[in-house]
């Protein structure tokens, strides 16, 4: 408390500084830059106790990514890994030395400060402490700023520099410690007041650092113990912070939500548990390797209003919180689960459904915007997420802004957003009024609910406002229909290019390709059957194509989509997706170029999954010859080949060949006991979707003087790639 005293008895020394004929850091500027006043009175200091050394208002955003100058200043806090700006204690000057200590964090922060920026730039400071000179600041000269750090203990240390410059006079001394905040300690001086402006081009420094800040409890942690938190942690060793733990922590901080742990959150902390696992989560990124599902960071002034700092982590993470009948808080993230609770029509007593929204209120695209460390921790705008299907249906529909504070990666933002849009096109929302029966829905989020009107059972998510009213004898319950494909992701076509660094590069116009079939056929991969497509689709005539297809139920907001490979690569593509709804369907194709370009989807196919087409091609599961067929200009030959089908026949293929074909042409060559050797030009659909033929392989025609075309690689599923393993 030595530090307290010595606040409360001392205000830092005020800077006043005449125009000319002083020779401090600020006059000097004063001096060689117009846009300073003749005059300066520094903001006097005086704090009667640590915890109200920054007590006050919030600033904005972005100006909490630099340090400010108040009389009383905010406390401010933070979690995951961010840069974060702060608040002057002292901001003082010695002839042409400068004396400044910030405060950028109310309590311990893991540390250790990864980064030291001054305005817009990241400085090089050096294990001493003192940093390097470059274009931004010093001209070369490294002995002009030296900067030290606290991390918040309890117990802290003085500024050495400080403390020699400014402690006989009392200004700064051995007391002033900071206990329990994070600060910034620096002195800087200029070398001539004539080289002012070169050594400090931007004026006095404005302080921001890059840390990882308060530790949070991970209950998953058998090490950690929740109430001791010498060995919690912010961050993780990629430096992301999960923002489940982040919610869990504020929620029961006397300085978050301030809610009791033991009865209203530990009670369902195994649940907590779950949902602190699906936010660490891998996901797959467009540039390759993976993200965790849902982290991120933010900082919030002690003075904001919790609820709203609640909300935007949970808005980073799609969260729901709600509490079950017994009064304990459950915590859903964005990730869909089967509900196990269900409403039964005796449930239910009444139903209000909401009409449908005029086409020119209907939202069909959401521009998000989220902090970019790349953009030096700026709000940045991102590719909007457009539904163009519900656009054209609209006549354009509206187009909202929305902004994710907490989140620091692009496919993270690009993922909620797209949950966003499904909501907002659910086609069927309302709110159920049920008996108190219903109060078993308290503390869930997905509901399975016998719909009378419907005569069907539908899944819905409950929206905020489920409440019960007693007096009535009601349950009320908000809600959107769910949508169980979601968290369908693919990376590819769906993250979008990001916020840009540098001008975007003019994109190839590219034509849409056309599908001229769906065929539906039932399969078992890795022990599971299912309903799989087969997709006839045709685009450009070029080697560098990856080829996606996506589907969704009819009437549904969200796609599914993957990347397929084409078993045959030429201008007709053949595309095999992985398990889908036996439904009636919508299906698009689309490619994507080697140069990153991705083509307009498709015209949407329907089909309905529900009917199953029988005698679908099957192919060897073994065989003593990997590609027995080969081709002339005129003709394809299949040799000898003995083998065991996916059916688990054995069966023996006698070489035969087929003449009398046309040059530089696709076929797909089949075979079957009563037929013999069979071809269809590509992609064969007659052949490998009726009479249960055995598939051999691709292959084309060369021209009259040997030349072949771009050959088809064998297939994955269909002869012989990584992706079906031929043991010969």
């Amino acid at each position: 408390m030595a530090m307290v005293a010595a606040w409360a008895a001392k205000a830092v020394t005020a800077k006043v500084i005449a125009a000319a004929g002083i020779k401090s850091l600020v006059a000097a500027k004063a001096i060689y830059a117009a846009a300073y006043a003749a005059t300066y009175v520094a903001t006097a200091v005086a704090l009667n106790a640590a915890s109200q050394a920054l007590m006050g208002g919030a600033p904005d955003m972005d100006s909490g990514k630099t340090s400010l100058r108040q009389a009383i200043p905010p406390r401010r806090r933070g979690y995951g890994r961010r840069r974060i700006g702060g608040f002057y204690l002292l901001w003082t000057a010695r002839a042409n030395y400068a004396y400044d200590v910030i405060a950028w964090h109310h309590g311990r922060v893991q540390g250790p400060v990864e980064q030291v920026w001054s305005h817009d730039d990241i400085l090089v400071v050096r294990p001493d402490g003192w940093v390097e000179g470059g274009h931004g600041y010093g001209a070369g000269n490294n002995d002009l700023i030296h900067l030290e750090t606290r991390l918040g203990r309890e117990t802290e240390t003085a500024y050495p520099a400080l403390v020699a410059a400014l402690g006989a006079s009392g200004e700064w001394t051995n007391a002033h410690r900071g206990d329990g905040l994070a600060t910034l300690g620096a002195d800087y001086r200029h070398a001539k007041k004539e080289n002012l402006l070169t050594d400090f081009p931007n004026g006095d420094p404005k302080w921001s650092v890059v840390a990882p800040l308060s530790p949070v409890w991970d209950p998953r942690d058998p090490a950690q113990i929740r109430t001791n938190p010498v060995n919690h942690r912010a961050v993780d060793a990629m430096g992301r912070g999960n923002l489940a733990l982040m919610i869990l922590d504020f929620l029961c901080h006397q300085e978050g939500m301030g809610e009791d742990y033991e009865t209203t959150v530990a009670p369902e902390i195994a649940h907590w548990k779950g949902e602190i696992d699906i936010c660490d989560e891998v996901v797959p990124l467009r540039s390759g390797g993976t993200t965790k599902r849902y982290w991120g960071s933010i900082d919030y002034g002690l003075t904001d209003d919790p609820q709203d700092t609640l909300d935007k982590l949970l808005k980073g993470c799609d969260g729901r919180l709600s509490k079950t009948e017994a009064g304990v808080w459950k915590l859903w993230v964005g990730k869909y689960r089967p509900p196990s609770v269900t409403l039964t029509r005796d449930d239910i007593l009444d139903m209000v459904l909401a009409g449908d929204v005029a086409s020119q209120e209907a939202v069909t695209e959401i521009v998000p915007s989220f902090v970019s460390e790349a953009h030096k921790w700026s709000l940045v705008a991102t590719d909007p997420w457009t539904d163009e299907t519900d656009a054209s249906l609209y006549g354009g529909g509206r187009s909202r802004p929305d902004t994710f504070e907490v989140v620091n990666i692009n496919s993270q933002v690009r993922r909620l957003v797209k949950r966003d849009m499904s909501r907002e096109r659910a086609s069927l929302r309302g709110r159920l009024d049920g008996r108190l029966s219903c109060v078993r829905v308290l503390g869930e989020r997905w509901v399975a609910v016998e719909f009378e009107d419907l005569d069907e059972t539908r899944i819905v998510e409950l929206q905020k406002g489920v409440k019960t009213a007693f007096s009535r004898g009601v349950v009320e319950m908000p809600f959107i229909e769910a949508d169980p494909n979601i968290d369908a992701w693919n990376p590819a076509t769906e993250e979008g290019d990001g916020p840009q660094t540098s001008p975007r590069p003019v994109q190839p116009v590219l034509a849409a390709p056309t599908i001229s079939e769906v065929l539906v056929f039932e399969d078992s991969v890795g022990g599971a059957t299912g309903v799989r497509l087969r997709i006839a689709a045709a685009g450009p005539s070029r080697n560098d194509l990856t080829w996606s297809a996506r589907w969704r139920v009819r009437g549904a907001v969200s796609w599914v989509e993957g990347n397929y490979a084409d078993l045959d690569p030429s201008a007709a593509a053949l595309l095999e997706t992985g398990f889908v709804s036996s439904a009636n369907l919508d299906v698009q194709a689309a490619y994507l170029t080697g140069g990153g370009s991705l083509s307009p989807w498709s015209d949407t196919f329907g089909v309905d999954a529900t009917i199953v087409t029988a005698g679908v091609a099957t192919d060897f599961m073994t065989r003593d010859v990997v590609y027995p067929i080969s081709s002339t200009a005129d003709s394809v030959s299949v040799q000898e080949v003995n083998g065991v089908t996916r059916g688990g026949a054995t069966v023996k293929i006698e070489a035969q060949t087929i003449g009398g074909l046309p040059p530089l042409t696709s076929f797909g060559v089949f075979w079957r006991a009563a037929d013999g050797v069979e071809v269809e030009v590509s992609p064969a659909m007659t052949h490998m979707q009726n009479g249960g033929w055995l598939f051999l392989g691709w292959i084309s025609t060369s021209s009259a003087t040997g030349d072949y075309p771009e050959g088809p690689t064998p297939p994955g599923g269909w002869g012989g790639s990584g992706e079906a393993v031929i043991v010969v």
